[in-house]
């Protein structure tokens, strides 16, 4: 997928210095202070679309015991409309969770679009979690940064337009 908009190179799927925040619905202190722990959860629970893992010493609310520990965030929703990112923050790691066969790279379906939204964060599965929570949405199409805007963006379709081979977009079909 390129390189995350962090400060660091991606890393399989992880955004550097990135907080997603909100959309919490388990909470998790490691023990042992790996983002890879955090994001192997996400991954593992069908429930989880998003994770951030907050290094240790760095957690906003801390409780008794738990100083020094990493805590680890899984999400159940990323909505452009109502997830805040911060940015060229130390004290995360974030990602979404990802479903490589699904993704239609280097593909465009134009067309039908019912909602287009621009993105904070350069990363397809943004796109795609999108339009999983949304009722409407049958397709959708993420369009790469200095395409047609500084930033990404998605467009939610309420078709399946054809896809054509087009470098600018990944795209995807509910």
């Amino acid at each position: 997928l390129g390189t995350a908009s962090g400060t660091r190179p991606e890393h399989e799927g992880a955004m550097f210095d990135i907080d997603i925040q909100g959309n919490d619905y388990q909470r998790t202190v490691l023990d042992i202070p790996e983002y890879k722990i955090c994001q192997d959860s996400c991954q593992r629970d069908s429930g989880c679309k998003a994770w951030t893992y907050v290094r240790p010493g760095h957690a906003p609310h801390r409780v008794p015991g738990e100083e020094g520990k990493a805590i680890c965030y899984l999400k159940n929703a990323v909505s452009a409309q109502r997830t805040e990112v911060r940015r060229n923050v130390k004290c995360c790691i974030s990602g979404i969770k990802s479903d490589l066969d699904n993704l239609e790279v280097d593909t465009d379906r134009a067309g039908q679009d019912f909602r287009r939204t621009l993105l904070e964060i350069a990363e397809p599965n943004i796109c795609r979690s999108m339009c999983l929570s949304e009722e409407a949405c049958q397709s959708w199409t993420y369009v790469k940064p200095g395409m047609q805007d500084l930033k990404p963006i998605c467009y939610l379709k309420n078709g399946v337009p054809e896809p054509k081979i087009n470098s600018c977009c990944v795209s995807g079909v509910k």
